[in-house]
C-alpha cells in the first residue's frame, strides 16, 4: 500500500461532477469539499492535505457540543480532549484509504489528535479527537490546519463504507459565564494556588485584628461594680 500523490484534477477534484466523471465511488479520486485552494498548489508539498477546524466541536467534561466562531475559538486546556468536526467533507473512493495523523507544528506544542482511519466509501465530514498533553492552554481557531489526511492507493477486493457520515451527538450549548470561569480556574491552576494562599492569609490577619481589637475593649470598657 502506497501513499498517493493529490494531485488536483487528477487524484482529487472538487466537485460531485467531477468524482462522477473519475469513476465516482468505484473510481480512484477522491473528493474534498470545502477545498482549501491555499493547498496543492505549485510546488507545495503534496503528500497530505491539512484539515481545518469546523463550526461546531464537542468537549469530554460535559459531552455537549460547541459553537466555534471567528470570535470564539476551541480554547485546549492542558489534559483536556475535544472532538472536532472539520470544514471539509470528503468522498473516498474505493481504491483508496485514509490516516488522519498530526501535525508536527501542533505537537511540538503538545497537541496532538489519534491516529485515525478513512475507509474506502466513506462521505461525509471528518471527526478528529484532540488531546492537549502540554502545560499551556492553547487556541484552535475556525479554519485553522489542525491535523492532515494522508491517502494511500489499496488493491481490489475492498468492501464500501455503508453506514453514512459521522456527526458530533450531544446537547448544544452557547458558553455561559460559569462555563467561561471554570475554563480560567481549570487554565490557571497556579494562579488559583496563590489566590487562596494570599486569601487565607488576609483572613487570618483580619481575625488576628479584631481579636486584639476585642481585648483592648475590653480593658477600656468599664467593669461593673459588685455589693
Amino acid at each position: 500500500m502506497s501513499v498517493v500523490p493529490l494531485v488536483v484534477a487528477q487524484t482529487v477534484v472538487m466537485t460531485e461532477g467531477d468524482f462522477e466523471k473519475a469513476g465516482g465511488r468505484q473510481g480512484r479520486t477522491l473528493l474534498i469539499r470545502g477545498f482549501d485552494a491555499r493547498q496543492l498548489v505549485g510546488s507545495e508539498p503534496n503528500l497530505s492535505y491539512e484539515l481545518r477546524v469546523g463550526q461546531e466541536y464537542k468537549d469530554h467534561r460535559d459531552g455537549s457540543k460547541w459553537p466555534v466562531t471567528e470570535g470564539e475559538p476551541i480554547a485546549l486546556l492542558p489534559g483536556a480532549a475535544v472532538i472536532i468536526e472539520t470544514v471539509e467533507s470528503i468522498h473516498m473512493p474505493k481504491g483508496m484509504f485514509g490516516y488522519i495523523v498530526p501535525k508536527v507544528t501542533w505537537l511540538q506544542k503538545g497537541i496532538s489528535n489519534t491516529l485515525s482511519k478513512v475507509d474506502a466509501g466513506y462521505n461525509g465530514r471528518l471527526l478528529v479527537t484532540i488531546f492537549n498533553l502540554g502545560k499551556n492552554k492553547e487556541y484552535l481557531h475556525l479554519h485553522e490546519a489542525f491535523c492532515s489526511l494522508v491517502i494511500h492507493d489499496v488493491a481490489a477486493g475492498v468492501h464500501l463504507y455503508e453506514k453514512g457520515e459521522k456527526r458530533l451527538v450531544g446537547p448544544d450549548r452557547r458558553r455561559k459565564l460559569w462555563q467561561k470561569a471554570r475554563n480560567w480556574l481549570e487554565a490557571n491552576p497556579a494562579t488559583v494556588h496563590v489566590i487562596l494562599i494570599v486569601a487565607t492569609t488576609m483572613l487570618t490577619i483580619v481575625t488576628a485584628g479584631l481579636a486584639i481589637v476585642e481585648v483592648h475593649l475590653t480593658h477600656l470598657l468599664p467593669q461593673g461594680s459588685g455589693r
